[in-house]
């Protein structure tokens, strides 16, 4: 099952037909279950709460036009990686919501760029998804052995602190990327009063603008051809951190936005 929402309750989105912009929300939820179910239909709620205006980038995303679909069906994370390839596919610049990395394994198709805060998930193999890509994991800050040794020694990764005091260091491993990125925000980057959610429970982590920071820096560096935010299992509807997901949709969106022209 499929269907569609709106921005606010006023305010239409495009059709997927004539959007530049598509919002996948990786759910089993129904059309009457949105501020009851948890995970990223949370999410897909909180968007509709969310003033639109993205004050920082001076944009709307519905200035470009902005589709939002909550994707079901037996493999909800699965479907949400096949429509972002057809939005690929017609111009249409797609960012996945999902409740784990699977989606992230799902619809990664060149370059990633990987703001998680922990590795070693237990829901898909990490290894795999950064294997024969160029790839940079930044913004870790806690691991398991197993996992952590398992990455790729190809990949490029700045722990949280490195990230917040040397930008300089992320910014040299993105100018060794060719072409745009994948862009891949797990909501544990944050510090846990920060994204108040199930999965972000270590010590330390990102501030909201920190965050910001960081996804301006790749924005600016290699761009980025799509997105996803991930890490939303758990994240109750109508919480703060189903608000805050979407407060970074929002961000992203607007990003985008501003860097269509229009």
């Amino acid at each position: 099952m499929a269907f569609t929402i709106d921005f606010g309750f006023e305010t239409p989105g495009a059709p997927f037909e004539r959007a530049s912009l598509a919002l996948f929300f990786a759910s089993s939820c129904g059309p009457g279950e949105l501020g009851r179910v948890p995970g990223a239909a949370a999410v897909a709620d909180g968007s509709r709460y969310v003033e639109l205006f993205e004050a920082q980038v001076g944009l709307s995303p519905l200035d470009i036009g902005a589709y939002a679909e909550v994707v079901g069906g037996a493999d909800p994370a699965l479907g949400a990686a096949l429509r972002a390839d057809e939005a690929i596919a017609r111009g249409v610049f797609p960012i996945i919501a999902a409740d784990d990395r699977r989606a992230t394994a799902g619809s990664c198709r060149g370059p990633l760029v990987a703001l998680w805060g922990t590795v070693g998930r237990t829901e898909t193999d990490e290894a795999a998804i950064f294997e024969d890509r160029t790839s940079i994991l930044a913004g870790v800050r806690a691991a398991s052995a197993r996992a952590f040794k398992a990455i790729p020694g190809s990949v490029a990764i700045i722990p949280a602190r490195g990230l917040l005091e040397r930008h300089d260091a992320f910014r040299t491993a993105m100018a060794c990327i060719e072409g745009k990125v994948h862009l891949s925000i797990d909501l544990d980057v944050l510090a846990p009063a920060v994204a108040q959610a199930p999965r972000s429970v270590e010590p330390g982590g990102l501030s909201w603008y920190e965050l910001m920071d960081a996804v301006e820096m790749v924005f600016e560096g290699p761009g980025v051809a799509a997105a996803d935010l991930v890490g939303l299992a758990g994240v109750a509807p109508r919480s703060p951190a189903a608000l805050l997901g979407a407060q970074i949709l929002l961000k992203l969106a607007g990003l985008v936005a501003a860097r269509s022209g229009r």
